[in-house]
């Protein structure tokens, strides 16, 4: 038989809420099915894995447009979920550039700065490309233009 796997030592730890925002963590813990820890768990996972340079341009976001941060992360996550969505919807299949926020290096998984910095570049050189062609269009008189599939995804901000 197997030997079981050692407990976790848990340490005991304190903040304030109000009981407005314990209950709506019970609720939501409630409602989700999982226990108040394991939503904290979640919650606190999900801010540690936000880089602090992604953790500044999100606040600075929030600050200009007088928003909590949470909402305008949630915001940001739904509007790219929902062009995915409908892209499957209408197209039958993931846009050419869906699910490229999974990406592998010698040391595994890319996140956070490393990912970003990867991907930015990306973006840079693809709207750079499309700038470019979107010039090039307003000199012609060309009736009708075309555009890839990826520089739809560019042009409808969810590349």
């Amino acid at each position: 038989m197997a030997k079981p796997k050692p407990l976790e030592k848990m340490i005991q730890t304190g903040y304030r809420i109000t009981e407005q925002k314990k209950k709506e963590i019970e609720d939501i813990a409630e409602l989700r099915g999982q226990s108040v820890q394991s939503l904290i768990d979640e919650a606190v996972d999900l801010r540690l894995g936000i880089t602090e340079g992604f953790y500044d341009q999100l606040k600075l976001v929030a600050d200009k447009l007088k928003l909590p941060l949470a909402t305008v992360f949630s915001n940001m996550i739904i509007k790219q979920a929902a062009f995915n969505f409908a892209w499957v919807q209408v197209f039958g299949t993931a846009h050419p550039r869906a699910f490229k926020e999974f990406r592998f290096a010698g040391e595994g998984l890319l996140t956070g700065e490393p990912l970003s910095e990867v991907m930015v570049k990306e973006y840079v050189e693809i709207l750079e490309k499309l700038e470019s062609k979107t010039k090039d269009i307003q000199e012609t008189e060309e009736p009708y233009y075309h555009f890839s599939t990826e520089e739809m995804s560019a042009l409808l901000g969810a590349i």
